[in-house]
């Protein structure tokens, strides 16, 4: 239906970034503890974005954890786009 201009579909997911791994995704020597120096700069940022079957991409960050309030509004923002076709979001639940 998108690719004969029926809808819209878009597929939704959200994702974080951190320049510091947790510390369960390190490694070390047998026998040592592993260990990571804190880092000032080590703060996360939390994406949400949908991509559209044409490849647009809509987003949006935030430097906080994303609860449900913040998917709800980011659904409110993408209706609130002016569009002439219905809309099919795909949710990623993962």
């Amino acid at each position: 239906m998108a690719r004969t201009g029926q809808c819209e579909l878009l597929f939704y997911d959200e994702s974080s970034f951190s320049p510091n791994q947790p510390i369960q995704l390190g490694w070390s020597p047998i026998g040592q503890t592993r260990g990571v120096e804190p880092l000032s700069h080590g703060e996360r940022v939390n994406v949400l974005g949908a991509l559209r079957h044409d490849h647009k991409l809509y987003w949006r960050t935030q430097r906080r954890p994303t609860v449900r309030d913040d998917v709800i509004a980011f659904f409110d923002e993408l209706a609130a786009l002016k569009h002439t076709m219905p809309r099919i979001v795909v949710l990623d639940n993962d």
